[in-house]
């Protein structure tokens, strides 16, 4: 229980480590994660498992990346599959 606790708040702390002069000390969230709660509707698993690359909610941050979460949600908004 404490390690889903613990885990949880630093995966959503908004920093992907924690650094100490001037090194990283301490893995927290990911960039991934991240990108998840900005957007919405991409990233729903997680970096290691490709889950979202295979069913086409993957975003890496990329101008790409942004480019298909577009197209997606252009799609559903149109009602198109």
């Amino acid at each position: 229980m404490q390690y889903l606790t613990l885990e949880a708040a630093a995966a959503h702390c908004g920093s992907d480590s924690l650094v100490v002069r001037g090194r990283d000390r301490v893995s927290l969230g990911s960039f991934f994660h991240q990108l998840h709660h900005r957007h919405f509707d991409c990233n729903y698993g997680n970096g290691e498992v490709p889950w979202d690359k295979w069913l086409g909610t993957w975003h890496d941050g990329t101008e790409e990346g942004m480019r298909g979460i577009r197209r997606r949600r252009e799609r559903k908004w149109s009602g198109a599959q």
